[in-house]
């Protein structure tokens, strides 16, 4: 029977509180406001054996009562984005909008070479604007995301996804939103080997190097630096100061939750990207944490681009230590 599913999914619980994701079919059932007088949440306390001790070890499984978990499973409550390690009810509060819509383009090798008519792309004055994108070629598509404003508020207005573009095809679409707008950074995901070839292949093209955010998430960052009890700078032996590194994937994370929590960005309404963020999630192995989604994450994954390259161009001057360096050599 698993060969004659069909290509949408299927439920085959008749009973019980499934895994509610967005994108699913049961996902769009419950979303769906025209069924809300056909759906019945029912609770685990309507069980017959359920009493004080049950409802203890529930608390203790689901970590506490508060949690997503405890209200999806034991409540029956429709929690969106139960499973996910972004608060979707806090993003939604503070950052995201239904009054507006993303403008979305595709640009496929059939569209290719009429993309400069196909995208309509508008300039606006902003301090400060970002391309930020994942990296696909001919297997998964290259998710680009504009932003303009400044660090206090970006504005996500663009999304444009490339199919099956080769990396010069590719740079040369990258090449003329850059010169198409004013102030411009483009974060790239640089991790695997095609985001460097189009960052290599923009700076042939003639866009700064400057200009181009490489973002390995693979490595570490410098997020600011080490400080002494009284909080100036510390010095390594050599007199050089110590900057304090995390892994980007984790502060790209960070950034997220920082910036869609306390509203510095502004999201019109897009299912992509609430399907995206209601299906990533995080686990901790040992010290590390690995990242995962039961969904695509293309557009995530520009979105961590955009915040990598916000942060570097607010603190553009880490490398520029405010207090006077006092070390001398020999002592």
């Amino acid at each position: 029977m698993v060969d004659a599913m069909s290509s949408e999914g299927c439920i085959e619980r008749l009973a019980g509180i499934p895994d509610i994701r967005l994108g699913s079919p049961i996902g769009k059932m419950l979303r769906d406001e025209s069924k809300r007088n056909w759906i019945c949440n029912m609770p685990q306390y309507v069980r017959e054996d359920w009493d004080d001790k049950t409802k203890a070890e529930k608390i203790e499984e689901y970590d506490g009562e508060s949690s997503p978990m405890y209200k999806l499973n034991v409540l029956g409550e429709a929690i969106e984005g139960a499973n996910s390690m972004f608060d979707m009810a806090r993003i939604k509060e503070n950052s995201y909008t239904t009054k507006k819509r993303i403008k979305q383009f595709d640009i496929g090798k059939e569209t290719y070479n009429k993309f400069d008519k196909v995208l309509i792309i508008d300039k606006q004055p902003a301090e400060m604007s970002i391309i930020a994108s994942d990296i696909g070629t001919t297997g998964s598509p290259s998710e680009i995301c504009i932003f303009f404003g400044n660090n206090e508020l970006l504005k996500w207005r663009y999304n444009i996804s490339l199919f099956m573009l080769t990396v010069q095809e590719q740079a040369k679409v990258f090449k003329w939103l850059y010169d198409k707008l004013e102030n411009v950074i483009i974060s790239l995901d640089c991790t695997a080997g095609e985001g460097r070839a189009i960052a290599d292949e923009l700076e042939i093209l003639g866009v700064p190097k400057d200009k181009i955010n490489r973002c390995l998430f693979n490595s570490k960052m410098i997020i600011g630096f080490e400080t002494n009890d009284d909080q100036t700078i510390k010095y390594d032996d050599k007199g050089n100061p110590v900057y304090k590194l995390e892994r980007t994937i984790d502060f790209a994370n960070m950034q997220l939750e920082h910036c869609l929590y306390n509203g510095l960005f502004e999201i019109p309404h897009s299912e992509k990207f609430l399907r995206e963020f209601a299906n990533y999630f995080c686990v901790n192995t040992g010290t590390t944490r690995r990242y995962g989604s039961t969904s695509t994450d293309h557009l995530l994954q520009s979105m961590q681009c955009c915040v990598i390259a916000r942060f570097n161009c607010e603190f553009a001057n880490l490398s520029k230590p405010s207090n006077t360096n006092t070390f001398v050599a020999g002592f």
